[in-house]
């Protein structure tokens, strides 16, 4: 896996997969520009057209997909650069129920349709995410900025009908 960015102790960081920081290049999780100083990785990004290119991913941001909010409580997020401190709205509505309504009913932003502006927030967003093994949209998501859980229920989503499972009812 092509990574960038500092060594840190980890498999990942074989030094034949270091590549240059790509300072400028937005995250392919939150969108924010690579820094100089960045640490991440270069991740197959499906594209709205449905081919797929490597794109940088702060290794946060990673971090964050895979295990949820609760890392960017600990640290200086860099979704929020008002201040200095721990993120005060990252992950905070997690814990509230989760929102049932129709994906068709969200606001799409203009860059990349895939992705719906959270009315709670306003400033986070869901990405639509497909299940590893069918590549069917999931009915569960959540803001990757405040952790609002949402549960659609569309019949159809983008055309194709979603995969469901129970635990994306709780």
């Amino acid at each position: 896996m092509k990574w960038f960015g500092r060594v840190w102790l980890a498999p990942v960081c074989n030094p034949a997969e270091h590549v240059t920081t790509p300072i400028g290049e937005p995250c392919g999780y939150c969108r924010a520009p690579i820094e100089a100083g960045s640490r991440g990785f270069f991740l197959p990004t499906l594209q709205p057209d449905g081919s797929s290119t490597d794109r940088p991913w702060h290794k946060r941001c990673l971090e964050v997909a895979l295990g949820g909010a609760e890392p960017h409580k600990s640290a200086r997020c860099h979704l929020d650069a008002d201040h200095d401190g721990p993120c005060q709205e990252w992950g905070s509505r997690y814990v509230e129920p989760v929102i049932r309504i129709a994906s068709a009913n969200l606001a799409r932003l203009e860059d990349d349709p895939r992705r719906l502006q959270c009315i709670k927030c306003r400033h986070g967003y869901m990405v639509l995410h497909r299940e590893f093994k069918t590549f069917r949209y999931q009915r569960a998501d959540h803001c990757v900025r405040c952790g609002q859980r949402y549960h659609y229920t569309d019949t159809f989503i983008n055309g194709e009908i979603p995969e469901a499972r129970e635990e994306d009812l709780s």
